[in-house]
């Protein structure tokens, strides 16, 4: 028996060592790259399927990136590339996100002709039993989302429809044309500017539903962000608005029957399943899926009560027994001590599933950080992505309005980087895009924001800062650029466009004059930095003062955790630091900053043991690393005193790393993760 037992158990064991070697695997080609809406979402969907079937999918991920790669050679090439990283991989399926990318499978990669492939297309079609096409479905869509309109908005007495790209637009105008009845007007604005455009929605009725096509630009040429765009319109607009696609859904508009890139990208996988299991696709495959903003049913009015049953809803209100879940368990605890001797049983029963709840919420934590990651970080700098760092840009705009909080934005640019690209290659190119993340991150203050804008562009959001001190700032950061060195190729140099947020300025205006003043620094000879107001360096550097003032510390509500002791003794090392910073600055005796540096070493270490006493007594479950980091912080600060000392490092890098490591990152980042895992 006992023989028996253990055959069984490696062939459990030599079962699961071969799982991974049965999977199927597929590969993926995006059109574009996956900082893009669309491409994030898309695969999204395609790791949650393949989460779903637990290893029995192995993806691959390439991207054509057809802004970047357009040019015929350089798809040769990655045809060529594709086919030499594959040679050895025996592919299942192939997927093809948008149209270039589809026929850049049919007509460069030369796989096999009865590999199975799925394909996400606008209009194109192939005529083969083992071709999957699914179009862009904006008939249904469209005929869904006008049962949707009349059911929750039953008082709609006119439609508004807002054409943008001719080549969904017409679909969307001849469709509604054919649903709207005459006693409903159908309204089709088109060939406008965004001024004469606002001015027609302020004009609406609020008995008019208003439909938002993809808009990139106006008839004068003035491009724009469509979701940005759309935030805009929904904050003017007193008829709800209701839109095709997922990617837009969460700025303002109710929804509709949206495109969904994670349900086309689900269903081509299953797709490309079934084919592999049955040798054949079925034909119930569907893209699209009803999407609803309830903050914008409710703003609006319209009848929440009619939102369909399997329609996909954000940013609902959550029910009275998790608003009130610290009154419940007030009332809960009175009880359990009134009859705690009948209940014990049940108390540790209780106590029991708690554990578990905690142990499923740091589980879907866990996963719900993962997502966010891949939606809001692009892949290759780890940056921010455009998608993630635009609305914290709309609440500096609003903290702006609110309190005439200084706020400026750069916007850093690769000198001829497209050089780089042709001349060493692309493999190369992201080396020095991943070398410039690195620096603008080391650069950054604590309360800075980095994002990469696209391609070889980025932006730092910097709030509480005027435009002099913007321009030191950005003065840092071409300078540390022009100081990288690179083993695989030559140095590189940026330029850089700065402006201050003037008040009552749209998004739009301040970042044209942040990028005006980017292409003047590149027309007048690069690695510069240019200020929109005309504003030097050198006069920017009057203004500011001594550097390190740019890197005074000043407390907000948001680095509490919650607890008074400890808020006071983070305090506190705000005020040892500014004091320390206000020491050098005005050239105080050596005696007097080595005194200052022993006391914020003391306060700092008798903090650290104070906190993790507190942390570990209350069973926090990051504890452990929470240590460990105090450990790494202390050292590093030991070290970094000695060779500020023995001048083997700046003041500036210094005094950054007291104020961005030591306080302000750890407060922010271990401190608040901790404190939050004990009220959990």
């Amino acid at each position: 028996m006992q023989i028996k037992s253990r055959l069984y158990i490696l062939g459990m064991l030599l079962f699961l060592s071969l799982g991974p070697a049965f999977a199927q695997k597929i590969l993926v080609v995006n059109t574009f790259n996956p900082t893009y809406p669309w491409s994030a979402y898309f695969n999204l969907g395609l790791r949650q399927y393949a989460d779903e079937k637990k290893g029995a999918i192995e993806l691959y991920f390439e991207e054509l990136d057809i802004t970047r790669f357009s040019d015929p050679d350089k798809i040769e090439n990655f045809a060529s590339f594709l086919a030499a990283k594959y040679e050895s991989v025996q592919l299942d399926g192939v997927i093809g996100n948008s149209d270039q990318a589809c026929n850049f499978i049919e007509e460069k990669c030369g796989f096999a002709t009865d590999l199975p492939k799925a394909y996400y297309t606008s209009n194109l079609e192939y005529a083969a039993d083992n071709v999957l096409c699914l179009d862009s479905q904006y008939a249904l869509g469209i005929r869904k989302t006008w049962a949707l309109m009349q059911s929750v908005f039953p008082e709609m007495t006119e439609v508004f429809l807002i054409e943008g790209d001719p080549a969904t637009s017409a679909t969307v105008a001849a469709e509604l044309a054919s649903l709207v009845p005459d006693t409903i007007a159908l309204t089709v604005f088109k060939d406008f500017t965004f001024a004469e455009l606002e001015d027609r929605l302020k004009a609406l009725p609020p008995t008019a539903a208003v439909v938002y096509t993809f808009v990139t630009r106006d008839s004068e040429g003035t491009q724009t962000i469509p979701r940005v765009h759309l935030s805009r319109l929904a904050e003017i607009s007193p008829a709800p608005i209701f839109t095709l696609w997922e990617t837009l859904v969460g700025s303002g508009t109710v929804g509709g029957h949206v495109l969904s890139a994670i349900r086309t990208s689900r269903e081509l996988l299953r797709g490309i399943e079934e084919y592999l299991q049955t040798g054949s696709f079925s034909e119930d495959y569907s893209i699209t899926r009803c999407m609803i903003d309830w903050t914008a049913m409710d703003r609006y009015g319209l009848e929440t009560g009619k939102i369909p049953e399997d329609a996909f809803v954000i940013n609902k209100p959550d029910p009275f027994y998790i608003t009130h879940a610290k009154l419940i368990l007030v009332v809960v605890n009175i009880v359990l001590i009134a009859f705690f001797l009948i209940l014990l049983t049940g108390i540790l029963i209780i106590i029991h599933s708690y554990r578990k709840l905690r142990t499923v919420n740091a589980e879907l934590s866990i996963e719900r950080e993962k997502a966010q990651a891949l939606a809001l970080h692009d892949p290759l700098t780890n940056l921010l992505n455009r998608r993630a760092i635009e609305p914290m840009i709309q609440f500096e705009m609003n903290r702006k309005k609110r309190a005439n909080a200084p706020v400026s934005l750069l916007i850093i640019d690769i000198d001829h980087f497209k050089k780089v690209n042709d001349t060493y290659g692309h493999d190369v190119g992201d080396i020095v895009l991943k070398r410039l993340a690195e620096t603008l991150t080391e650069y950054r203050r604590s309360t800075d924001l980095v994002a990469r804008w696209g391609g070889e562009e980025f932006a730092a959001l910097l709030s509480d800062t005027e435009e002099s001190q913007a321009i030191v700032l950005a003065e840092k950061i071409r300078k540390a650029c022009e100081n990288l060195r690179f083993e695989e190729c030559d140095g590189i140099t940026v330029s850089i466009g700065v402006a201050e947020l003037i008040a009552d300025e749209t998004f739009d205006s301040w970042f044209k004059r942040a990028d005006a003043a980017l292409y003047t620094a590149k027309k007048t000879g690069r690695n510069k930095t240019i200020a929109a107001s005309g504003m030097d360096p050198e006069t920017a550097g009057q203004e500011t003062g001594h550097e390190l003032l740019l890197l005074h510390l000043v407390w907000k509500d948001e680095y509490s955790v919650g607890v008074d002791i400890y808020d006071h003794q983070h305090r506190e090392l705000f005020a040892l630091s500014n004091k320390l910073i206000d020491a050098i600055v005005n050239s105080e005796g050596e005696d007097t900053i080595q005194a200052i540096l022993k006391e914020l070493h003391a306060h700092t270490e008798e903090h650290y043991i104070d906190e993790q006493n507190y942390l570990e007594k209350r069973n926090c479950s990051l504890i452990g690393h929470h240590k460990q980091e105090h450990i790494r912080l202390l050292s590093r600060l030991t070290g970094l005193t000695q060779d500020y000392a023995e001048g083997k490092t700046s003041t500036y890098d210094f005094i950054l790393f007291i104020c961005n490591d030591l306080i302000s990152k750890h407060i922010l980042g271990e401190d608040a993760l901790s404190f939050a895992d004990i009220r959990m």
